[in-house]
């Protein structure tokens, strides 16, 4: 395994013999710049494991009541009593909350002030009562501890009891952070101490109650506390062996605001990997889609998590702490975040045992789980499904570090079968061989529209309007210079202008608006009309793409967007855009602008109807034509979004950011001739951006103060210079500004 982080060699080393890890070594893995050889580590781990299997459930999360006695500093859910917000709910409205399908019943809620033990009990054996083929995981051991001291009852009284009236499992909430200094300073001093909630967990697995482990981080805790806490759980399990799975929670920083921002999707990555790694002895890490979001989640089953939860239904806890993610999902949601990640669902209940239908394979162990057990990797050179060829990964690994050009199988096996952080961490070692310094650039720029009359009926694109249409509009050149000027009032020095392809604009009207920018703006760069766009100013005009682009060239234009490219395939763009022309006129006005001089972009939309011959079509012709004058300056791929598009009743489902980050690493090693590979941050997410930063992108794109053509997809993201620096940093890189041409503007 290739390592950019020379620490994690002997760690390596040592999961590959059986040794345990240190808090050492723990504290390495936690400040690695190496993201993915630490998520390669851990998926390996946890694909001996369990292979391609991932876990979950149909749940129904119940929390009784969020009346509580404890302030904990980091807490949104809990209310005193009378307090706006607070809620109580009775026996036979939790029984009513059970719907047929649920296979689990996960009950956690606030420390009430009266309620007897009673009632709890009661609690549990109506739900068994009227539900027995139901698993019942109910209160966290710090519930468990105030049951004890609030009636003086001893907890394996109180565990009994439960068992008795129908408990099978436990949550594994309450653990907080296992640090006296952090309950001191957050104010938990009230609840069950790293010591108690250890031992009623022990007591729990001794009864034969399995229970889960958690750990909130990404507030006030040092790397150290998470480690000590990782171990702690680690030491208990040696100690009764009951546990189920590691679930870690980041913090949600809601209206307690210990810290001003969430946990970065990086750091959530890199402890879920650690996890992994450190807790030998748990049969499960999970990736609670719930606070990890969707997204994150998705790609965390490639760095050692094989669960994903539940559909939960109605999650409260952490949604009146922040939470912006649903409160629940569909069991179909769920099986295709597994799917998009390329993974197996297993739906399971409670205890892991597998339920569902027949096309989950039943799962056979690959290794025990004891503690210390040498662990046979899988060969990172083969496909972890069984039947598939050797892929030439090492061979691929020789001919880009040494600047050769990969063939095309080479470009389909990458796209369709290479693992996909072993894809990442060869693409980020490419991009540092050719941009050897940890910066990532953006530029601050709008993207406004001066129409959207357009006469192509692209099926894909639900910005445009046909000429008369109600609701289509043409701005005046002053009306667009406004929106220049709002933007450079904003610092913007790239104004990115697009439009329809409208029949009644002469060539004036575009050539007015470049020369009037550098007029009056000559800060700002006019990154103006796409590819599409030129070939119908030309049509109009009578005048040739060359003569069109040479107007332009002298009223001061240096630069095209790439947009318009969608995927240069003919059999695609005759299916989704037939009037808008081939592959060839898209390449032939950006191969014009090349050898007059201009700089521009190579873009592609995939997600929709292409297949990977097409992809690669794609591909093919922009290093090719790269080749030719050298004029491209960045590859920028993004996803489709269908939302009221022709194409939606045949797209139902936007694939998550699995796919889009492994068309990012295989580009970077394809396209050997791009300086730069973008993160497109804006139609992808901010945390699959992050993310994407470790895949081989080096740009961040830009600020996009204005934007209307993937909102009329209702798919709408905003984001400030300030935060773009914030997540470039939460990454671990360093911002720089950009021009539009990619000189540096400054330093963050």
């Amino acid at each position: 395994m290739h390592l950019s982080d020379s620490r994690l060699a002997p760690l390596w080393e040592k999961v590959q013999a059986g040794e345990r890890l240190s808090r050492e070594d723990g504290l390495a893995l936690f400040e690695t710049d190496d993201l993915l050889g630490l998520g390669r580590m851990a998926d390996h781990v946890k694909s001996r494991r369990e292979g391609d299997r991932v876990y979950f459930v149909i749940n129904r999360y119940i929390s009784p009541t969020n009346v509580c006695v404890l302030s904990c500093a980091f807490c949104g859910f809990a209310r005193k009593q009378g307090e706006a917000g607070a809620f109580e709910h009775s026996i036979e409205d939790i029984v009513g909350m059970v719907k047929d399908e649920v296979r689990e019943v996960h009950i956690v809620g606030g420390h009430h002030p009266d309620w007897p033990f009673e009632y709890y009990e009661r609690v549990i054996g109506a739900l068994h009562a009227a539900r027995p083929d139901v698993q019942i995981k109910a209160f966290t051991a710090a519930e468990i501890d105030y049951f004890c001291r609030r009636w003086k009852l001893g907890p394996r009284e109180v565990l009994t009891r439960l068992q008795a009236a129908g408990l099978q499992t436990m949550p594994g909430g309450g653990a907080e952070i296992f640090s006296a200094r952090l309950a001191k300073l957050l104010k938990y001093t009230g609840k069950a101490d790293a010591e108690r909630w250890c031992e009623i967990h022990g007591i729990a697995h001794a009864l034969g109650i399995r229970t889960n482990a958690t750990m909130l981080y990404g507030h006030l805790e040092t790397l150290g506390e998470r480690v000590d806490h990782l171990l702690r759980l680690r030491a208990q399990q040696d100690a009764s062996g009951g546990f189920l799975t590691f679930i870690p929670l980041p913090y949600q920083v809601g209206t307690t605001r210990l810290v001003p921002r969430p946990t970065p999707p990086t750091d959530n990555l890199r402890t879920i990997a650690a996890a992994r790694l450190l807790l030998d002895n748990f049969p499960h890490v999970e990736a609670y889609w719930v606070l990890l979001g969707e997204e994150t989640a998705s790609v965390a089953l490639h760095f050692g998590a094989d669960d994903v939860n539940g559909t939960l239904e109605d999650e409260r806890v952490q949604h009146m702490a922040g939470a912006e993610t649903p409160a629940g999902l569909a069991r179909e949601q769920l099986f295709r975040m597994i799917r998009d990640a390329g993974k197996l669902p297993v739906e399971r209940d409670a205890l892991y045992n597998q339920v569902g239908g027949p096309e989950m394979a039943p799962h056979t162990p690959q290794r025990s789980e004891r503690p210390g057990e040498a662990v046979t990797l899988l060969d990172p050179q083969r496909s972890e499904r069984p039947g598939e060829p050797v892929a030439p990964l090492d061979q691929i690994r020789e001919k880009a570090l040494s600047g050769k050009r990969l063939d095309r199988e080479e470009g389909r096996w990458l796209l369709d079968a290479a693992p996909l952080l072993e894809l990442g961490a060869l693409a980020n070692e490419v991009r540092f061989r050719r941009l050897p310094e940890r910066a990532v650039t953006f530029v601050i720029d709008s993207n406004p529209n001066y129409t959207n009359v357009c006469v192509t009926d692209c099926q894909f694109c639900a910005f445009y309007r046909k000429p008369g249409h109600p609701e289509a509009w043409t701005l005046t050149v002053e009306e667009v210079l406004a929106k220049v000027e709002s933007a450079a009032e904003k610092g913007a020095t790239t104004v990115l202008l697009q439009g329809g392809h409208n029949p009644d604009l002469p060539l004036d009207y575009y050539v007015s608006l470049v020369r009037e920018t550098r007029r009056r703006f000559p800060q700002v760069t006019p990154h103006f009309f796409t590819a599409s766009e030129i070939q119908t100013v030309a049509g109009i005009s009578g005048l040739t793409v060359r003569a069109v682009l040479d107007r332009l060239w002298e009223a001061g234009q240096r630069t095209l967007p790439g947009g318009g490219a969608e995927v240069l395939s003919e059999r695609v763009r005759r299916r989704i855009e037939p009037k808008k022309g081939g592959p060839a006129a898209w390449l032939e006005v950006h191969r014009e602008a090349h050898r007059r001089g201009f700089k521009s972009t190579a873009t592609m939309m995939y997600g929709h109807v292409e297949q990977t011959d097409d992809l690669l079509d794609h591909l093919d012709a922009i290093r090719e034509l790269q080749d030719e004058h050298g004029g491209f300056t960045a590859f920028v791929p993004w996803s489709f979004k269908p939302g009221h598009t022709l194409l939606e009743k045949w797209i139902k489902h936007v694939k998550g950011p699995n796919p889009y980050l492994r068309m990012l690493a295989a580009a970077r090693l394809y396209l050997d001739n791009f300086p730069h590979v973008q993160a497109s941050w804006f139609s992808e997410g901010k945390h699959a951006g992050q993310i994407a930063l470790h895949f081989g992108a080096d740009d961040w794109g830009g600020t996009l103060f204005e934007e209307n053509v993937h909102k009329a997809a209702d798919f709408v993201n905003t984001i400030g210079v300030d935060e773009i620096v914030t997540l470039i940093r939460e990454a671990g890189f360093a911002p720089v500004q950009r021009t539009t041409t990619y000189e540096t503007v400054k330093r963050w």
